[in-house]
């Protein structure tokens, strides 16, 4: 696996995350109630998904120059899991107990997609 294919498989767990960390208001609880408890458990499964990035160009200092005509990935099958954690929503601290984030058969379709290094001229 090449650099850019571990950039864009952390893209897609990233991308994965962000969809799941949607839900997290409704997984957590407020640690003033006597019904939360860090140690409950939750399962996000992710399955049969394809983000597409079409006519894309981006610019920034330290990019590498990248250009991707049409290039598909997809993680066939990955679990990640954590014990818990605890998010502070708008000023509150909430708890979140155990998560298992399961990605099936989720692709990244790039077309007409260019990175270059930012320059000053």
């Amino acid at each position: 696996m090449n650099e850019f294919q571990r950039y864009v498989l952390g893209a897609l767990v990233v991308l994965t995350v962000v969809l799941g960390s949607a839900s997290a208001p409704a997984l957590a609880t407020d640690p003033t109630t006597a019904d939360g408890d860090a140690s409950d458990s939750h399962e996000i499964d992710v399955t049969d998904l394809t983000v597409s990035i079409t006519d894309v160009h981006l610019t920034g200092p330290g990019f590498p120059e990248l250009a991707i005509d049409d290039a598909t990935y997809t993680v066939e099958d990955a679990t990640v899991a954590t014990d818990g954690a605890t998010v502070t929503i708008d000023g509150r601290e909430h708890r979140i107990g155990a998560i298992e984030l399961t990605v099936d058969d989720v692709g990244l379709h790039l077309e007409n997609v260019s990175i270059e290094p930012e320059t000053n001229g």
